[in-house]
């Protein structure tokens, strides 16, 4: 939370204690910044005052190409590119076009828009977040629903596959998830002891979602910041899903190395591994987030592993 500064006239005669508790509330996700107008409290103006940061969040903001292209597509946000790339950088693709799938945190809507421009006619989207967001045309939207109640979010995803199909003049098609995606990150306190295991714990209830409704053979996308408890989380969900990966080759980054922004760089700990951290072009170099993607669900390991 970062306080605002006011400009203040006698003309206003804002209430002092009520002007303090205004703030400039920044989302985390997406990047996307939400201001209180005082205009509709009031009916008046305010000149509001940004700081320093903010002008230097504007000015990037107004350089990112993939913010222009976003807007000239019409995607809600930039991250957009960033499925759009993992989407061209795994063999195969990761979406197509009678896929069902899954966005956990979908808000605002960027990942959903990129899964229904593919999907939608043959296919399936189902989207979750905690927030309210705007409906996607051509997907199934929950807002207000908590994707770490994922068994709630399962019963969800089951009764909208059964609609779809009941409804659907596309033939037999597996009672299943073809793809689950999370883009997904906690409100960052710059405390590592409390954000590592917030964003663990929501990489584990979307892992826990996608052992519950995906289809034999299906692929998952867990967003993660590059952190030790990165590998170890791979490992988990590498019994689980088993490539193929075969025609990707792999690297393995140095000790303390960080992934580049290289839509063509994959990082694996292991040459053979099923499951591969990716980070497109369009995340941004100073930024921790990497991608886990895994291919090839095998239904018969959960029963094992349990």
């Amino acid at each position: 939370m970062r306080e605002l500064g006011f400009w203040h006239s006698t003309e206003h005669n804002f209430p002092t204690a009520l002007v303090s508790q205004l703030r400039c509330v920044w989302t985390g996700r997406n990047g996307c910044r939400i201001l209180f107008c005082l205009q509709r409290l009031f009916g008046r103006t305010a000149v509001v005052h940004d700081t320093a940061s903010s002008q230097r969040w504007l000015a990037r903001q107004r350089s990112d190409p993939y913010v222009r292209r976003a807007r000239l597509e019409s995607f809600r946000c930039r991250s957009a590119f960033k499925l759009i790339q993992l989407d061209e950088r795994v063999p195969g693709g990761l979406i197509h076009p009678q896929d069902v799938v899954v966005d956990c945190g979908a808000a605002p809507g960027s990942w959903t828009q990129v899964a229904a421009s593919i999907c939608a006619k043959s296919g399936l989207v189902i989207s979750f977040d905690l927030l309210d967001f705007p409906h996607v045309p051509g997907a199934r939207c929950y807002p207000h629903t908590d994707v770490q109640d994922w068994e709630l979010c399962a019963g969800l995803v089951d009764r909208a596959i059964a609609e779809h199909y009941a409804n659907s003049k596309v033939g037999d098609r597996p009672f299943g998830v073809s793809l689950v995606l999370s883009d997904m990150a906690p409100n960052a306190s710059g405390i590592r002891d409390i954000d590592i295991p917030a964003m663990m714990n929501l990489a584990s209830a979307v892992l826990q979602l996608a052992i519950r409704v995906s289809t034999p053979g299906a692929s998952l996308v867990i967003k993660l910041w590059q952190c030790p408890e990165a590998e170890p989380f791979r490992k988990m969900v590498s019994q689980f899903y088993h490539g193929p990966w075969d025609s990707i080759s792999a690297t393995v980054p140095k000790k303390n190395q960080k992934i580049s922004a290289s839509a063509t760089q994959s990082w694996t700990m292991g040459s053979v591994s099923p499951v591969r951290f990716l980070k497109p072009a369009a995340s941004r170099s100073d930024s921790a987030e990497i991608y886990l993607v895994a291919k090839g669900f095998v239904p018969d390991c959960v029963i094992q592993t349990l």
